[in-house]
């Protein structure tokens, strides 16, 4: 027993001694490389340019949650992009007096799911990554990106014709109710040549559309902004310098309910809202916080116009 008891205190000394001991091969094995570059936030804070976007993602949160986890691409208006935003929105004069749910839509818009470098931004078809050899898929078709921005669920009221048809109706006028899931989040347009060459298009097109000229063939747009010069490299994505700061796109049915200084669409909104047809969407009910847990919440539907076509 004694011998039992002078070899295991041998063997705890022999541990002890050999946990103080560091090998010096090993002593900078965890150290962070110095050519490392830092993750999105710390790039955009550390990039002279970028200070009021740095500022803008300071106050919604979202410096923290890209310089955290996940790998994305953040298209970064520049400071003179941000003055001539102030200048066309005399209310803000800076981005503190923007409202903050119209800031963090303005954040999450220039945010896109997953790194993109300048060439690949170029080599997506709809279907996945072109293929040279494929002449079903040798085309970058497509040039659309989806953001963090995700729109809220819609709420639509809702009756009866006659002939039991369902009409959508002001919200104030009826009792009964349904709301519509989203089904994504929103895309961004990155406009390129090659692009319109695939769709016979015309870069005098692009000026129809967002009021600027496609300035040079070798230019890469985002929305209406201008990508200037190549992809910034982060620990965790990619960073554009553009031009402009883009406001969320509307879709069809939005710019429909969209109310003009110079022109309405109410009476064409009336004439689709006589066609809507609500499918219970069972799957994206029960994905919604609480569901699994038993608390009450509402039933999501897809709304489509089937009747139109």
């Amino acid at each position: 027993m004694r011998d039992y008891r002078q070899l295991l205190m041998f063997a705890l000394l022999l541990l002890l001694y050999t946990t103080g001991c560091k090998r010096e091969e090993f002593t900078d094995k965890y150290t962070r490389p110095d050519w490392l570059a830092g993750k999105l936030y710390t790039q955009l804070k550390d990039t002279t340019i970028f200070t009021t976007f740095a500022k803008c993602l300071e106050l919604t949160g979202y410096d923290t949650i890209i310089d955290v986890s996940g790998s994305y691409t953040v298209f970064a208006p520049n400071d003179e992009a941000f003055d001539d935003y102030f200048q066309n929105h005399p209310l803000y004069n800076n981005e503190e007096d923007i409202p903050p749910a119209e800031l963090t839509r303005l954040v999450k818009y220039h945010i896109v799911q997953n790194p993109w470098t300048r060439e690949q931004l170029m080599s997506l078809d709809v279907w996945g990554w072109i293929d040279p050899q494929d002449k079903e898929n040798d085309e970058p078709k497509g040039y659309k990106r989806e953001t963090l921005l995700l729109d809220e669920d819609s709420k639509y009221g809702i009756e009866q014709d006659e002939d039991e048809n369902l009409l959508i109706v002001d919200t104030l006028e009826t009792q009964w109710h349904r709301r519509v899931a989203t089904d994504s989040r929103k895309y961004v347009p990155v406009f390129f040549k090659d692009y319109f060459d695939i769709y016979d298009l015309n870069l005098d097109d692009y000026q129809f559309y967002f009021d600027r000229p496609f300035e040079n063939s070798l230019d890469i747009f985002y929305a209406g902004a201008r990508v200037i010069g190549d992809e910034i490299f982060a620990e965790n994505g990619f960073i554009y310098n553009i031009d402009k700061v883009v406001e969320p796109l509307r879709n069809a049915y939005q710019i429909i309910k969209s109310v003009y200084p110079d022109r309405s669409y109410s009476r064409f909104e009336d004439l689709l809202n006589l066609y809507p047809e609500f499918d219970y969407n069972e799957q994206k009910t029960f994905d919604q916080p609480g569901a699994d847990l038993g608390l009450k919440i509402d039933s999501l539907f897809d709304l489509t116009f089937p009747e139109l076509a």
